[in-house]
């Protein structure tokens, strides 16, 4: 060991002397010659003072349902390894703090956790809760289920969530939020600002996140608040005072963040100690107040304090908070204090000043300049549709509750309670999964496993009360109206049910039934897709919890895409149910319900059943794979059935589309017959599958997805439905033997399909039919209406025409893909393309095809084209329809070459819809020249198109250009997509318009002129560096790091072409009828009718709860049952001002006659949330300045509001018409008598 010496000077008595002096003079009470260490108490109780910069200090929490972990877990704090966050203690400490001192103050905004704490609550915690909200100490912003995206939710599922979320707050604080708080979303919608903030009664938005060059531009302008007119067709009325974070987060200052794994340090007040640090943090508070106040208009700035699942140790951030008011106080150079969003905008309100008007949107959002999160319009495309069809199909259940008198009751465990099946629990995961990390696929795999499973639990249930419902209705006779009955289903007694003698609901009274032709209206009603195919797999019957239901969703309204999913389970769970179900401990597998065996009996084996004794309706859930067990094993037998087919929507379908799954190997079936309501006999059509969907059945059968190909059909049964408006109607399906058929008519047997393929533009069938649509090089489809022209060289489609509104286009379609790029895409460092972010870095197009496959009939034409090994589409052609219907395909995506993989749909046509090119030096074209000389060269316009905002109002889009400031183009692709939530246009100069409309929320862009292009599916590789860690990898099974399949997805576009006078009429009706397609249910025939002579059997099959169809122009957004005898109504006007000469008018509906029979004791007018009386809304008036856009819009028609509508008794008997302007939405409460 070493020993060294100390230096002398340490040693000597004059050292330690001294020494020792200041080890005494160190522990002396400083109070002993000084003020306290600390003081006796902190001033907290600071207002704003007139005249220094006023720091408004909001604490919050912004607690995503769903993100990193499931809801539960960040509700209960579990699985604290991939996020340390625990809600439940969040909002605990939260009213433990504001009860212990009345200044502070505190908001909140996610009702999906909120409601879930309160139910745990005690009855006194709740009364101290009420108190805190009544004294403004707590406060309530948005007031949503959850904060929902603003891309990829459909206007319908952003009110349903809306209303759920401040119907609790009403019903159990009397709150009405006045407050938009969109912290999070990735960009932000102009029908969010008019409808969810405007209409909703809001007086302000605040947000988070802006594009970074949009952000730069305003704060120099001090322009980060601004006025924000969303919708054209609203004028004024809906503006809204928007305020956009300066930061681009929502967040406190750095360094002032508390919660106890924050590193940054608390605020050290002891003078006696040697970390003393006020003057340190208040220096650094005031420094940053001052820079957010050099980019704000006055002397008043929000900050926000708090961030993600912050404030779980509530005593400690408001202890520094305290300190820090306390101080900054006392420092006297600016003046801070608790305060709310609410009591900010009351303040700059009086400031009587004129504030910046936004007019268009916040899309696309980027925060670096190859940072462009414009991934998320089509992440996880399959759960994009299984959610869109789920909202479509909870308000079609809604309706059927209602109509028979199941009103659901107040809440899911009352019904429980009460044995009953109901909407609620459908209606929650709805609401829940428009959360800004699921519908946007942003979430972890596991997290999305977790939505699907409650998606999934509630369409189970929800599909009980539908098939339940309908079969209720269709068994109805006489006795069925008789008074017992009616007194045990009020709604019922109110005669809503009727059967049609003739179900034409046309009104000719109506103005839209006026705007177009007969014609024109008929064939609008042609809506392309066998109906709804129900996007999950059947639970397990033993297995009904999140933890058990394990489901594959083939996502969409009728032909979407195949999902992974969907909850978690154990590997014990998984090997005792599910044989061939891999198990990885180290993720989160999920294994999907395989199609019940064959099993005695099946419901649709009861062939005794009759009217009145219990028929059981069956629905399919994978009808875009072709697969249903009802049908299959009911064909497969030689055996005939029923099909009742349910329209949601407000109108007559005059000729749907509907197909059937079919086996046609039994014997004694060698033709097959459908009839309608009348007993008539419908032209149909038979079809076989496509190769891809062959290959899907295969591949879901090999992963386990399905128990085998048993319940896989091999062709369907097509045919034109005929549907009248909130109704349903019952078609027949019956085989006959060949003896049978010679008897028939000749129309009424399954038309066969005739098939024919061209390789290498060789026909390789000669038959007549093949010849007779050929031409030279082109393939020519024609139904009457629409011509559709390919080339037998090339397999390509090269034109369309409609020959009824007189025009025609090239066009071409081609599926590609773009590579994802890495953290080197192009050169430069940066975020790979995933989850958020789209970033390509080249892209893989096909040479050509080379060979093209048509089937062709009287009903159909289906031409089958395959583009890469993994991209495939059909391309389908009805009957006397004004659209075409493209089936695409994509997956399982390769990675085997190290590359993600982007999918693409790119439309090209000859329409000019805008310049692309620009001046390149040395060769310039005349006009680029300023005077004579090479001075200034402009770049013309780039390409424009439109596109819809969360289905309401279409905006337009020009490629390199934003309308508030001059883009800097960094990523030529990525910067020029924007959300597409329901379709996109172009139009050339004459204004003949070439739609492409969706079926799910999907990135778009125009990237030259005439051409559309639609992201489809996404396989990613990385991680964007975005914090979901984890690259977009999905597979069939919803597992990771498995071997299992890339995940397929399939959807469907409709494409019309249209003339200028009927272009909005016909996308207009054919967005909503692909938003809300038809729902098949299936059941066996009744013994007396096993001849196929249904209509003769004394069941109800046609029915419309409508004494008159709605207008074209009117839409019945809501219709759903409350307690109390009472109902609440949606209707919604589905025009923009201007877009229509006649329709873009105010609408005319008779509320009194539009349910027949009904009798209404009480009608009253409610805000879109249904919170408060329509006419108690009192939203603050703000004065407009210039334009953000520098445009000067020409004034729009501003058309007379109706007073908001109330009456009781006598008063409700009058005709109660009810005006609907261009967009608007009306929200009624009806009680019945």
């Amino acid at each position: 060991m070493t020993v060294t010496s100390l230096p002398d000077v340490c040693t000597t008595p004059r050292a330690m002397t001294v020494a020792s002096v200041v080890m005494l003079l160190m522990y002396i009470p400083y109070s002993a010659f000084a003020e306290p260490c600390v003081p006796d108490r902190y001033n907290t109780n600071a207002s704003r003072v007139k005249g220094k910069l006023n720091i408004h200090l909001v604490p919050h929490t912004h607690d995503d349902s769903g993100w990193l972990k499931t809801m539960d877990q960040y509700y209960y704090g579990s699985n604290n390894k991939i996020q340390l966050a625990a809600v439940q203690y969040i909002l605990d400490t939260v009213v433990q703090a504001l009860d212990a001192n009345p200044d502070r103050k505190f908001v909140y905004g996610e009702m999906s956790f909120f409601t879930r704490w309160w139910r745990e609550q005690t009855a006194a915690t709740k009364d101290l809760v009420r108190k805190l909200v009544d004294n403004g100490q707590l406060d309530f912003v948005n007031g949503g289920y959850v904060q929902h995206d603003e891309a990829a939710a459909h206007y319908v599922a952003m009110i349903d969530q809306t209303t759920r979320g401040h119907s609790f707050l009403k019903e159990q604080f009397g709150k009405v939020p006045t407050i938009g708080w969109q912290l999070d979303p990735f960009g932000h919608s102009a029908t969010h600002a008019s409808l969810m903030c405007g209409l909703l009664g809001f007086d302000a938005l605040f947000f988070g996140r802006a594009d970074y060059q949009d952000m730069e531009v305003r704060k120099a302008a001090k322009q980060m608040e601004v006025l924000w007119r969303g919708a054209k067709s609203f004028g004024d009325s809906a503006d809204v005072f928007t305020a956009n974070f300066p930061t681009g987060n929502y967040g406190a200052p750095g360094g002032f963040w508390y919660d106890p794994w924050s590193p940054d340090d608390p605020i050290m007040d002891d003078k006696c100690l040697y970390d003393y640090n006020v003057q340190n943090r208040v220096d650094a508070f005031v420094n940053a107040s001052q820079e957010l106040a050099s980019v704000t208009y006055g002397d008043d700035v929000l900050i926000p304090f708090g961030s993600d699942f912050q404030w779980i140790s509530a005593h400690q951030y408001y202890k520094n908070v305290d300190k820090l008011i306390h101080y900054i106080n006392k420092d006297g150079r600016i003046n801070a204090f608790y305060s709310t969003p609410a009591d900010y905008v009351a303040v700059k309100h009086h400031y009587n000043h004129s504030w910046p008007l936004k007019t268009d949107d916040f899309f696309p959002y980027a925060d670096c300049p190859v940072c462009y999160w414009t991934g998320y319009f089509t992440s996880r495309a399959t759960s994009k549709g299984w959610i869109r069809e789920a909202t479509s199909y909870l308000q079609a259940a809604r309706q059927l509750e209602v109509l028979t008198g199941a009103a659901a009751p107040t809440d899911r465990t009352t019904a429980q309670l009460q044995g009953r099946a109901n909407t609620d629990s459908l209606e929650e995961a709805v609401s829940l999964l428009q959360h800004h990390d699921a519908i946007t696929g942003t979430e972890k795999q596991h997290v999305a496993n977790d939505y699907h499973a409650r998606l999934a639990r509630g369409w189970k249930e929800s599909q009980k009360v539908f098939t339940d419902a309908l079969a209720e209705l269709i068994t109805a006779d006489s006795s069925a109206y008789k008074a017992a009955e009616a007194d045990a289903h009020p709604l019922q007694a109110a005669g809503i049910r009727r059967m049609l003698a003739n179900p034409q609901h046309h009104d000719s009274s109506y103005p839209a039934a006026q705007s177009a032709s007969s014609s024109l209206q008929s064939n609008l009603n042609v809506a392309s897709t066998a109906g709804t195919a129900h996007s999950l797999s059947s639970l397990a019957n033993t297995h009904d919890t999140a933890e058990a239901a394990k489901h594959n969703h083939t996502s969409s309204n009728g032909h979407t895409s195949l999902a992974e999913d969907s909850a978690r389970v154990t590997s014990t769970q998984i090997a005792s149910q599910f044989d061939t179900c891999p198990a990885d401990d180290a993720v989160s597998t999920v294994c999907v319900d395989r199609d019940q065996p064959v099993l005695t009996p099946q419901p649709w084996e009861e062939v005794d059943q009759v009217p009145g004794h219990g028929l059981k309706l069956q629905q399919c859930q994978l009808l875009n794979a072709s697969v249903c067990e009802p049908s299959v094993q009911m064909s497969k037998q030689g055996r005939g059935f029923l099909v009742a087919v349910y329209n949601a929507l407000g109108w007559d379908r005059a000729s749907e589309p509907i197909r059937v799954p079919l086996d046609v190997t039994a014997a004694s079936a060698a033709m097959w017959v459908v009839t309608d309501p009348d007993g008539k006999a419908v032209e149909s059509q038979l079809v076989p599958v496509s190769q891809s969907t062959r290959e899907l059945q295969g591949l879901m059968a090999k992963e386990g997805l399905l128990p085998g190909l048993d319940n896989a059909a091999q062709h369907e049964l097509v045919f034109l439905a005929r549907l009248p408006p909130v109704g349903y109607a019952v078609y027949t399906v019956t085989p006959h033997s060949k003896a049978q058929a010679a008897l028939l008519e000749p129309a009424a047997a399954a038309a066969a399909t005739h098939t024919y393929t061209y390789s290498n533009g060789v026909l390789t069938d000669t038959s007549a039919e093949a010849e007779a649509v050929t031409e030279g090089d082109c393939v020519s489809l024609d139904n009457g209406l629409l011509q559709l022209n390919f080339s037998k060289s090339s397999g390509r489609l090269i034109s369309l025409a409609n020959h009824q509104a007189g025009v025609a286009t090239n066009l071409t379609l081609d599926m590609a893909a773009y590579l994802s790029g890495d953290q080197n895409a192009g050169g430069q460092h940066g975020p790979p393309s995933s989850a958020y972010i789209f970033r390509p870095d080249g892209m893989s197009v096909p040479e050509g095809l080379l060979q093209l496959h048509v089937a062709r009939g009287p009903v159909l034409t289906e031409v089958h084209q395959v583009f890469l090994d993994y991209t495939s589409a059909v391309i389908r052609l009805w009957d006397k329809a004004l659209h075409v219907e493209v089936e695409w395909t994509v997956g399982p995506t390769p990675i085997e070459d190290k590359h993600g993989k982007e999918v693409v749909l790119r439309y090209a046509s000859s329409l000019d819809s805008g310049q692309t090119y620009s001046c390149m030096c040395g060769n310039l074209p005349d006009w680029c020249c300023l005077f004579a000389q090479l001075v200034i060269c402009f770049q013309p316009p780039g390409a424009a198109f439109y596109t819809d905002a969360n289905g309401r109002e279409y905006l337009k889009r020009t490629r390199n250009f934003r309308p508030a400031w001059n883009l800097t183009v960094t990523e030529p692709e990525a910067g020029n997509y924007y959300p597409l939530t329901a379709g996109a246009y172009i139009q050339d100069a004459s204004r003949t318009e070439l739609a492409v409309l969706t079926d799910r929320a999907q990135g778009g862009a125009s990237l030259a002129s005439g051409q559309l292009e639609v992201m489809l599916h996404r396989r990613t590789l990385f991680d964007d560096w975005r914090g979901v860690g984890e690259p977009l990898n999905e597979t069939m099974q919803g597992c990771t790091n498995c071997a299992s399949a890339g995940l397929i997805a399939r959807g469907r576009h409709w494409l019309t072409l249209q003339d200028p006078k009927s272009a909005a009429l016909v996308r207009r009706t054919f967005q909503q009828r692909l938003n809300d397609p038809p729902i098949l249910s299936f059941g066996p025939l009744p013994k007396q009718a096993a001849g196929g002579l249904l209509h003769e059997s004394g069941l109800a099959l046609q029915f419309s709860a409508l004494r008159a169809a709605l207008p074209f122009n009117v839409h019945l957004l809501t219709l759903k049952a409350l307690p109390n005898n009472s109902v609440l109504l949606r209707l919604a006007h589905l025009y923009q001002v201007d877009e229509h000469g006649d329709l873009a008018q105010p609408a005319e509906v008779m509320l009194r006659d539009m349910f027949d029979s009904w009798k209404l004791s009480t009608v009253s007018e409610l805000s879109l949330s249904a919170n408060q009386l329509q006419s108690d809304i009192r939203r603050l008036k703000w004065h407009p300045g210039k334009s953000l856009s520098g445009e000067t819009h020409e004034e729009m028609p501003l058309f007379e509001h109706q007073a908001a509508v109330r009456c009781h008794g006598q008063q409700c008997l009058d005709s109660l018409k009810i005006v609907l302007n261009p967009m608007e939405i009306r929200t009624f409460l009806l009680e019945l008598a």
